[in-house]
């Protein structure tokens, strides 16, 4: 079994420390920025672009996370679904959307279902030119953190 400093090292490593950077330690209940995000996601002011889905996780314990995904989240049925099913909701904000759900070692691989709706979005017609950009970026970073935590976790 992975304890939870286990768990939050392997984050710091893989994601570079984290969100905040001041924080170094791993006794810290901090979040990880882990959307892949780069400079050219940021516009001139340094903010990221509002149509850009940032993705977080909290390490809670050695096999129980937090994700937290922020601004511009894809939208369909199925991801709302998904999300809903697994104790999240989506909600409309000034800069976009949110939703936060768990993912443990139990239900690790729904990780890779909700990979799959998001990338569905773009498999049809969607009205959101943004989505060519971000629905790849946000499914790509799913995945990235289902491999992470198999890795981890078998």
């Amino acid at each position: 079994m992975t304890t939870r400093l286990e768990l939050k090292r392997v984050f710091f490593e893989a994601y570079d420390g984290f969100a905040d950077k001041r924080y170094k330690k791993l006794e810290n209940n901090q979040p990880f920025i882990v959307d892949d995000r780069s400079r050219g996601d940021h516009d001139a002011q340094g903010q990221l672009f509002l149509w850009f889905c940032m993705i977080f996780a909290e390490v809670l314990d050695g096999d129980r996370i937090r994700v937290k995904l922020g601004g511009g989240v894809p939208q369909s049925a199925r991801v709302s679904q998904w999300i809903a099913e697994h104790g999240g909701e989506i909600e409309e904000g000034h800069i976009g959307y949110s939703a936060d759900f768990e993912v443990s070692e139990e239900n690790l691989d729904d990780l890779l279902d909700l990979a799959d709706r998001v990338g569905a979005i773009i498999r049809g017609h969607y009205d959101t030119p943004a989505y060519k950009y971000v629905v790849p970026r946000t499914q790509a970073s799913l995945l990235r953190l289902h491999d992470l935590l198999a890795e981890v976790w078998q």
